[in-house]
């Protein structure tokens, strides 16, 4: 009978169990899925954003109303309101975390102005963090239907969908921006990802309003004489001063530079070869530049007005690097000599030191307007975010129409950024950033920027010099500095338009060449740093502009400085589901050792 008993009270434990791991089960079964969308049939996970929240305002909203509501944000003391034209167009408050203030305080703060704004406030509006960026979510969704559906299909299926065309692209055969009438932006979102299945489309993303962080900090300086140089080639007033071009060992070590003069020595770049700057405007009456100016474009707006506001002077820095004019007894010289500039503007700020406000549209439309007026080489210094068709998709064309792309691989110590990280799918070129002393740019190495490091990993094709950049600034007060010229640009935003300027200066000698053909060149020629052959910092090396003209250009110096090893910033944080779910195994894994206790004494008893 004891037997029987312990036999039953074994059987009564397993079934427990059983019954407990499937309500186990069920309960993290319906844990709600985190907000997605896709691309290349992938899911691209969206997690809430740490930095910003926003607030969706009722339609019929004043703005008297709007300044009462933004002005109460601000002295709540949980955030400030980031003020921009285009989020007033979708009714969205943006709302940035105040310093000092956690996320959790934040978000609870957030949450209680909405319902304190019952009456004005419709509802918080979906902000992501996605690839080192934020990402805001509108009703508006980028839809490219597969090039063989008729238009009369097209609006049929929108018409089931409830879809509204907000713009159809001329530029795209099958190509529309729809937004969902009615929907949410969340609820939208989710009708797009059941779309994303529909046999007559391609793809379906929505259209981001993206906000890229400010890029490196500059500070600001007056400008100091230069020191005359004996190398200085060209005439121009501080190219003695442009180590990265011709490095006499003045600041660094001698030689840690691109070989500049030797090249030019060979080919001085063409003016029919253009190089796109994809930014946020570039100046075009700057007295450096303004010669070398070809078809600009302004991608946020349509027009060919694309000039920078007076506090963006990013564009106008990467444009000097890349081309400013050169041997004209003023300012600096860009390393393509002779070579063209297409300013495009896909992004702008708000106010000085802002982020970057842009959307995937406006980056697609950039690129393919680059392609169109016949950019030859395309420099994006920016990156970071979720991956888009969209701008996957302007990519690809500008590949299939022999143009060189070249992206900046980031400037956040840590993996290669999106869209550089697709130099392993994609002809593209990723490039990293090195210093004065031929060192990969971490935040302890030899430079004294110690507030940033160039990201890294096997998407890196090359690397260049990224930091003190003498270049081109928005004329007087404007920009970084109170001059025309900046001393100190850095980020492998400068890196990248000195790699994009070299490849005009290959193109220029061998205009038939492919993007593949230009990318194996600037490999093939690099000067090897770091560990022997392709290392994941400096990718093939750092670049040689001498050696990729077929210079026999040698190094002064052989050898190569110890470098600082980098933080690899690991994520370390886990989503709270995950959490849930490691917390309730480890219950149960406890319990099911204590029943197991408590049948093996069942069963000494029974004995």
């Amino acid at each position: 009978m004891k037997i029987i008993k312990s036999i039953n009270v074994s059987v009564f434990v397993f079934l427990f169990c059983i019954f407990y791991a499937g309500f186990l089960g069920t309960i993290m079964g319906q844990e709600s899925e985190p907000d997605f969308y896709i691309v290349d049939g992938k899911k691209i996970v969206l997690k809430t954003s740490q930095n910003y929240s926003a607030l969706k305002v009722k339609p019929g909203t004043s703005a008297a109303e709007m300044k009462t509501l933004k002005a109460g944000i601000d002295s709540a003391g949980f955030g400030r309101v980031e003020d921009s034209p285009i989020l007033q167009k979708y009714n969205i408050v943006l709302i940035r975390i105040k310093k000092g203030i956690g996320p959790s305080s934040f978000r609870a703060g957030t949450e209680k102005f909405k319902k304190k704004e019952i009456e004005r406030v419709e509802s918080e509006n979906p902000v992501y963090g996605v690839g080192g960026i934020d990402q805001v979510l509108v009703n508006e969704f980028i839809v490219q239907f597969k090039s063989e559906v008729p238009e009369k299909e097209i609006a049929q299926s929108l018409k089931k969908k409830n879809a509204e065309v907000v713009k159809k692209e001329e530029k795209i055969k099958n190509r529309y921006i729809i937004k969902f009438t009615g929907k949410s932006a969340r609820q939208g979102l989710a009708i797009s990802n059941k779309y994303y299945k529909d046999p007559l489309v391609e793809f379906i993303e929505p259209n981001f309003i993206r906000i890229y962080p400010q890029r490196p900090k500059i500070k600001k300086g007056k400008i100091k004489p230069a020191e005359p140089s004996p190398a200085a080639t060209p005439s121009d007033t501080w190219y003695s001063k442009q180590w990265y071009l011709n490095n006499t060992g003045w600041v660094g070590i001698g030689d840690a530079d691109i070989d500049a003069p030797e090249a030019w020595d060979i080919h001085q770049g063409s003016s029919t070869i253009i190089v796109a700057i994809i930014d946020e405007g570039v100046e075009t009456s700057h007295q450096d530049l303004s010669n070398k100016i070809v078809t600009p474009y302004d991608a946020t707006d349509g027009d060919n007005n694309q000039e920078p506001n007076s506090w963006d002077g990013h564009g106008t820095g990467c444009a000097g690097i890349a081309a400013a004019i050169t041997n004209n007894n003023i300012g600096v010289a860009g390393i393509g000599w002779q070579v063209k500039i297409m300013p495009v503007r896909i992004a702008y700020s708000n106010s000085p030191g802002g982020d970057w406000i842009t959307f995937n549209s406006w980056i697609e439309d950039g690129i393919r307007t680059a392609v169109n007026r016949g950019a030859h080489v395309l420099s994006n210094s920016w990156g970071g975010g979720g991956s888009s068709g969209a701008i996957n998709s302007a990519i690809d064309f500008a590949i299939a129409n022999n143009r060189v792309v070249v992206f900046a691989a980031g400037n956040d110590s840590g993996p290669v950024i999106y869209p550089a990280n697709l130099s392993t799918s994609k002809v593209i070129i990723a490039v990293s950033a090195t210093n004065e002393w031929d060192q990969f740019k971490t935040m302890i190495s030899s430079d004294g920027e110690n507030w940033w490091g160039s990201c890294y990993g096997p998407e890196i094709n090359v690397s260049a010099p990224g930091v003190h950049m003498w270049t081109t600034d928005i004329s007087g007060a404007g920009g970084y500095s109170n001059d025309d010229y900046i001393e100190n640009f850095n980020g492998t935003s400068s890196a990248t338009p000195l790699v994009a300027g070299t490849a005009a200066l290959l193109l220029s000698q061998n205009p038939g060449w492919t993007p593949t053909q230009v990318r194996n060149r600037l490999q093939s020629t690099a000067d090897d740093k770091g560990p022997a052959g392709f290392d994941t910092r400096f990718g093939h090396g750092r670049i040689n502009a001498c050696k990729a003209l077929g210079g026999s250009c040698t190094d002064d110096t052989d050898t190569c400085s110890t470098i600082a090893s980098i933080n690899q910033h690991q994520p370390t944080g886990r989503n709270i589901g995950q959490t849930l779910v490691n917390a309730a195994l480890l219950f149960s894994t406890v319990l099911l050792f204590l029943l197991f206790l408590i049948i093996r004494k069942v069963k000494k008893r029974a004995i």
